[in-house]
């Protein structure tokens, strides 16, 4: 995300957030692993996946958004 964050214009930025949330889902999936094999108990676990759930949304509407307004290039100072 931050390194997306950097970039010219929003279709730039989605498609490193479209990557994030690939890791994000990728992360679900290990605490799911990790719980099956007793590394982690069922409450944290629940945490856990709740702030992996809330971060995979944010990141899924802000690509959305970034996506469906105009992809003009962004004003930089330097």
């Amino acid at each position: 995300m931050a390194e997306g964050f950097g970039r010219e214009t929003h279709r730039e930025f989605a498609h490193f957030l479209a990557i994030a949330r690939g890791s994000l889902i990728e992360t679900h999936n290990h605490l799911v692993d990790a719980t099956d094999c007793g590394y982690l108990a069922r409450h944290e676990f629940d945490k856990l996946a709740a702030l992996t759930n809330r971060a995979i949304v944010a990141t899924t509407r802000l690509q959305s958004y970034l996506l469906r307004t105009p992809d003009t290039r962004r004003n930089r100072k330097q």
